[in-house]
């Protein structure tokens, strides 16, 4: 069974490095999923459990094994609340996620983030998004997915969901995830284009040379 790692979302200041990777604080608990898949809650109609599969091949490390055991159509997943927030700033929700194949046809996983503008995930939603999902068709190897969520001033907590929905088909739906991360991201610079501030940009001294 392969393992190779196929990138859905290329965030260019990230090259789908994970933030330990960078020195860069997780604000998730135990997004590696190291030995155990301590804190982490599932939802209702899923089970959860560890696996020894690792989305980096390290033999010291593993995996949250995720089923959904609902019927057809519903949701499933896990959950955890993270209080680490700073409003205002860029964040990278991002997972690495491995479907087997044989699972049940119109699956499909992505992980969602609400923040809230208490802490603890009380108080109102102000903000939602979704990192772009993986299907069921892609099989068998570890797919990442990410995006850049901006947290609103107000937000001062936010409850990251890994989700697994069943569209259609029959059957329990397994998948792996690994390496869920959401951590604080500054740009390298903004290009300036929708501004027509073009000063962080120069021209080259001769055509072809840099």
């Amino acid at each position: 069974m392969s393992m190779s790692r196929v990138p859905i979302v290329l965030v260019a200041i990230l090259a789908n490095l994970t933030a330990p990777s960078w020195g860069i604080a997780n604000e998730v608990t135990n997004g590696s999923f190291d030995v155990d898949v301590a804190g982490w809650i599932p939802l209702p109609q899923t089970t959860l459990t560890w696996d020894p599969a690792d989305a980096d091949g390290d033999p010291g490390s593993g995996s949250a094994l995720v089923t959904g055991t609902g019927g057809f159509p519903s949701v499933s997943g896990i959950y955890q609340c993270s209080d680490a927030l700073e409003g205002g700033a860029d964040y990278v929700s991002r997972g690495e996620i491995f479907i087997q194949s044989g699972q049940p046809a119109g699956g499909l996983v992505f992980i969602e983030i609400n923040v809230h503008d208490q802490l603890d995930c009380a108080g109102s939603l102000v903000a939602y998004d979704i990192t772009p999902a993986v299907y069921s068709t892609t099989t068998d190897e570890w797919v990442i997915s990410e995006k850049v969520v901006s947290i609103p001033v107000a937000g001062r907590s936010a409850n990251v969901r890994p989700l697994l929905t069943k569209n259609s088909g029959s059957g329990d739906f397994s998948v792996l995830l690994d390496n869920i991360a959401v951590f604080e991201v500054s740009l390298i610079f903004a290009d300036g284009f929708e501004s027509g501030d073009l000063s962080q940009w120069s021209v080259p001294l001769a055509a072809g040379r840099w």
